[in-house]
C-alpha cells in the first residue's frame, strides 16, 4: 500500500511478482482516528481482494508506505482487517521503498512531490542512504501541492488587498468547490482588483474568507491543477508560483545530492506534481541545470507503490530478483 495526503493505492502481488490487483481510494495520512482510517481502508482492501479472488487470510505480508505521522493508527487498522498477515507501516521519508527500488530502476535520487515533498537517495558505491525534506505542511512542505495551493490563495489575498493587476487564478477559483457558491454572487470577477471599488473588493474578500472553515490540507492541495491550468494560459502569477515551487524542489534535490556525495546524480521525479507535465518539469529542469549541470533526469515508471510491493515481498521472506521486478512491471 501507499497512502498519502490525497490518495491510497493498494496492490496485491504474488510471490513471483505477478500483479493480481490494483485499487485506489482516498488518503489516510495524518488521520489519527482509527475508526475513520478503517472506514477508508475497508472498501479499498475488499475491492483488491475481490479483484485478486482471494480471502484476507491468504495474504501473508502487508507493507504500507505512509506520507503522514499516524503510523500506529494505520498499523492497528490494517492488523484488524488482516490478523493473519505480517504488517509493517513505514514513513515515506524513511526512504525504504526507494532504497528497495533504486537498484532495479537505475536511479540515485527519487524526488517525491505530491501533497508534500521528500527526496530520498542512495549512493551504492559508498553505502550512503540519505533523505531531505518530509517535514510536513506545518513546518516545510514547500514545492508540494499543498504549498502551491496555499501560495495561490496568498496571491489572491495580496491581489485583492494590494489592488494588484488581474490574474486568471481569481476567476478560476470561483469555479472550484468550496469557493464556487460563495463567489457566485460576485458579478465583478471579470475586473482586475485594481479596477474594483473598495466595496467590491471588501465583498469579494468576505466571500473568500467565509470558506476558510472548510479548508484543510487536502482541499488546499486540490487547487494545484487550477494553478497549472492558469500557467498554461500564460498567467504571470501562476507561472511565478510554479517557478517558486521548482526552485524549492531543486534546493531539496541539491541538498540531498550533496549529502550523498553525488555530483552527477540520476534523478527520478515522482508524484502528482510532476504528472502535470512540462508546466512543472520545465522550470524544474532549468533551475536544476544551474546547480547540478551534470545531473540526469530519469523518467520511468517507478512510483512509491512499486517499492512498497518489493518491501512486502521481503517481509514475506522472499529475496528480490530482476525476474520478479520485470513481472511486476509488465503486469
Amino acid at each position: 500500500m501507499d497512502s498519502g495526503g490525497s490518495k491510497t493505492l493498494c496492490w496485491i502481488a504474488a510471490a513471483d511478482g505477478t500483479l493480481l490487483a490494483q485499487q485506489a481510494g482516498i488518503g489516510t495520512a495524518n488521520i489519527h482516528d482509527e475508526e475513520i482510517v478503517r472506514g477508508i481502508l475497508k472498501p479499498i482492501l475488499q475491492a483488491a481482494l475481490d479483484e485478486a479472488s482471494l480471502h484476507s487470510e491468504q495474504l501473508c505480508a502487508v507493507n504500507a508506505c505512509l506520507g503522514g505521522l499516524n503510523e500506529s493508527t494505520l498499523q492497528k487498522a490494517l492488523q484488524s482487517f488482516l490478523p493473519a498477515a505480517r504488517v509493517q507501516v513505514i514513513r515515506e521519508s524513511s526512504g525504504e521503498a526507494i532504497f528497495a527500488g533504486a537498484p532495479f530502476w537505475g536511479f540515485d535520487i527519487a524526488l517525491m512531490a505530491g501533497t508534500g515533498v521528500v527526496a530520498v537517495g542512495i549512493n551504492l558505491e559508498k553505502g550512503l542512504k540519505r533523505a531531505c525534506g518530509g517535514w510536513g505542511y506545518l513546518m516545510h512542505d514547500l514545492g508540494g501541492g499543498f504549498a502551491i495551493g496555499q501560495h495561490a490563495l496568498q496571491t489572491i489575498a495580496e491581489c485583492i488587498d494590494f489592488q494588484q493587476p488581474a490574474t486568471s487564478i481569481l476567476p478560476a477559483l470561483a469555479k472550484i468547490r468550496p469557493f464556487e457558491l460563495p463567489l457566485k454572487n460576485c458579478q465583478f470577477l471579470d475586473k482586475a482588483p485594481s479596477e474594483m471599488s473598495y466595496e467590491e473588493r471588501f465583498t469579494l474578500k468576505n466571500a473568500i474568507k467565509s470558506v476558510i472553515p472548510q479548508l484543510d490540507r487536502r482541499t488546499i492541495a486540490s487547487l494545484f491543477p487550477m494553478v497549472c491550468d492558469c500557467a498554461r494560459q500564460k498567467d504571470a502569477a501562476a507561472i511565478k508560483i510554479l517557478e517558486h515551487a521548482a526552485d524549492i524542489l531543486v534546493k531539496v534535490t541539491n541538498a540531498l545530492a550533496s549529502d550523498l556525495q553525488l555530483k552527477a546524480p540520476k534523478i527520478t521525479p515522482i508524484g502528482g506534481i510532476f504528472k502535470a507535465g512540462e508546466v512543472v518539469a520545465l522550470p524544474y529542469q532549468m533551475a536544476l541545470k544551474k546547480v547540478l549541470p551534470d545531473a540526469e533526469l530519469v523518467f520511468n515508471d517507478f512510483t512509491q507503490i512499486y517499492g512498497s510491493v518489493l518491501l512486502a515481498l521481503q517481509l514475506a521472506g522472499l529475496s528480490l530478483s530482476a525476474t520478479q521486478v520485470a513481472k511486476l512491471r509488465r503486469s
